[in-house]
């Protein structure tokens, strides 16, 4: 058995890593980093206005130094949940930097659900996703939901979907059996 103590959750923005992060590392006792929460403190800008300023390459380097740190800063923990941002899998220095470290987890959900999410975040926040914004975000979305999602399946040791009616602690009960059944964590975890 190969016991990992650095689960790293991958997938679409919206699906659901923050949250479902935050239950996993309380449930298994290990420390919990969200990169883009990591990103903000870092630059002091949040990953969607350094988006915004230094466009997408800027935000891929500060995302790999915020997965560098998240390792760097996990001393003493028992393990380590790391919950990315949603163009991840478009940042080979980022997946480097993690792929030997732990079990990438893709997390994902019907087109739907993960569009009306968003929708509902854009409504709430007044904009949408700067990666979004323009004529048709819908269709942006779905070309993005396609391409990143073959590339997350690629990457991924194991994947859980979610519904409209699964909430962040039955998909991380999830996950954990997913671990548990492909012999990431022992039964008792």
């Amino acid at each position: 058995m190969r016991t990992e103590k650095v689960i790293v959750l991958i997938g679409l923005k919206h699906c659901g890593k923050s949250a479902v992060g935050k239950i996993l590392a309380r449930r298994l006792g290990f420390s919990f980093v969200d990169t883009d929460a990591l990103i903000e403190t870092q630059t002091g800008q949040t990953a969607r206005a350094l988006f915004l300023a230094g466009g997408a390459e800027r935000m891929a380097e500060a995302e790999a130094e915020a997965c560098a740190e998240a390792l760097r800063g996990n001393t003493g923990a028992a393990g380590l949940v790391i919950a990315t941002g949603g163009a991840f899998c478009e940042n080979p220095a980022a997946v480097g930097t993690l792929r030997g470290e732990g079990i990438f987890c893709f997390l994902t959900a019907d087109f739907a659900v993960l569009y009306r999410r968003i929708c509902k975040s854009a409504e709430e926040e007044g904009e949408m996703p700067a990666f979004l914004r323009g004529e048709n975000p819908e269709a942006r979305f779905r070309e993005l939901y396609e391409t990143r999602g073959e590339k997350y399946r690629k990457i991924a040791d194991i994947t859980v979907r979610s519904t409209e009616e699964t909430d962040p602690e039955q998909t991380a009960e999830a996950v954990l059996c997913k671990l548990r059944t492909e012999g990431y964590l022992p039964a008792g975890i």
